[in-house]
């Protein structure tokens, strides 16, 4: 529940660490009463011989956390972050309902998490983009406000941001050719890593008992031109899209808008990872060309401790 920052704070000739409640921004906030009362019930549970007690109060938070980001109104970006924070959640809760006792499987016992960790400990959100294919004359550029590494001619890249994140995003386009009509479709393969993909793949006995794909995520919408309703994890969610046509040779934002990433003291209890593909097309008449198509990698998971090349 605990991270120290490395800075210490000398009183008296003494030295004394900095406590802060984990994971947080702010490495000189003081311990909450929520934070001690939780670690409290959850210190009883496992002591007095309760772990279903322990992990009920941990997925409660989480999930609650999570529901609360989802049905806030505001940002699709946001909405549709909280829905995946609610799938993985839900899908490590049924695995755990109909599996607890099928969990004997081989392997299971030496089955854990490689990477030791140690204070300070950050978890929250990556991102990492390449583009594949983009129409001669025509540029996009993708940019966020902070939490990135690096940068080219198409923007930002190599990007983390902490549980509970604002940040902005923008995108903008330079067309060599104006769009009339088209299309963007968007699919990402979702993957839940960790505690929950293991008790699932117990049950199923899979090999890769740490990883559990789920439902996979597939928007398509036009290009431009009135509102897009795609359903995005079982809730229909609406895009409002630019007005046709789309200009050539101006330096146009398509994309400008905050999002609020999910927070929670036990959110970093959910690992997952989705890798997807953006494809932008142009459509006259009968003939479609590909204007852009990149490949997007969003992980949720460690951060701050050397961001890996994950394309």
């Amino acid at each position: 529940v605990w991270a120290s920052d490395s800075r210490e704070k000398r009183s008296s000739g003494r030295s004394t660490p900095f406590r802060v409640p984990y994971p947080s921004t702010n490495l000189q906030m003081a311990p909450t009463v929520k934070a001690l009362s939780f670690a409290c019930a959850l210190g009883l549970s496992a002591v007095h011989g309760s772990p279903d007690d322990a992990a009920a109060l941990v997925q409660a938070s989480i999930h609650g956390r999570a529901t609360a980001l989802a049905e806030q109104p505001g940002s699709t970006w946001s909405e549709a972050i909280g829905d995946l924070v609610n799938a993985a959640v839900q899908e490590q809760q049924e695995a755990k309902a109909t599996g607890a006792a099928e969990l004997h499987f081989e392997g299971a016992q030496g089955a854990q998490d490689p990477e030791p960790e140690k204070p300070p400990i950050w978890h929250g959100m990556q991102f990492e983009r390449e583009i594949v294919q983009e129409e001669p004359g025509s540029t996009g550029y993708l940019s966020f406000d902070h939490g990135c590494t690096k940068r080219d001619e198409h923007g930002d890249n190599y990007c983390e941001f902490p549980h509970g994140d604002s940040l902005r995003m923008r995108f903008q386009y330079n067309l060599a050719r104006p769009i009339n009509g088209g299309y963007w479709v968007f699919q990402g393969i979702p993957k839940l890593q960790g505690v929950g993909a293991f008790l699932r793949n117990g049950i199923e006995k899979k090999k890769q008992i740490l990883s559990s794909r789920l439902e996979d995520l597939s928007i398509e919408c036009p290009i431009c031109g009135g509102v897009c309703e795609p359903m995005v994890f079982g809730k229909q969610r609406s895009i409002k899209l630019p007005d046709c046509p789309l200009p050539a040779g101006q330096n146009v934002t398509m994309v400008d808008l905050s999002i609020n990433l999910p927070s929670g003291l036990l959110l970093p209890l959910i690992k997952m990872q989705m890798r997807a593909n953006l494809v932008v097309t142009r459509q006259e008449g009968e003939e479609s060309n590909t204007v852009s198509e990149s490949k997007m990698i969003f992980a949720m998971g460690r951060i701050y401790h050397g961001l890996p090349l994950m394309m």
